[in-house]
């Protein structure tokens, strides 16, 4: 079994939170705010964020997913070792 049958099996989440600020340039064409769709505004922000700042969270996303399916092993040192 691979990572993606356990994934499609069991609803795994991953989030990312931040801001992006857009700046409207006077001339350009304007969409009014009832006409916004999801993928517009996701092209938005990606243009102004940047392949590498997008990539760099989606790789991020992919880790957090990778760590839910697979936890990593963390062996702590004992408190009385050196």
């Amino acid at each position: 079994m691979t990572i993606n049958d356990v994934v499609s099996l069991i609803p795994y989440t991953a989030t990312a939170c931040g801001t992006q600020q857009l700046i409207y340039t006077t001339g350009t064409p304007f969409t009014a705010y009832s006409s916004l769709t999801e993928v517009t505004v996701i092209d938005w922000v990606k243009s102004a964020m940047g392949v590498e700042q997008v990539a760099s969270i989606q790789t991020n996303l992919d880790n957090q997913l990778i760590n839910l399916v697979n936890p990593p092993i963390v062996t702590p040192t004992l408190p009385w070792s050196n």
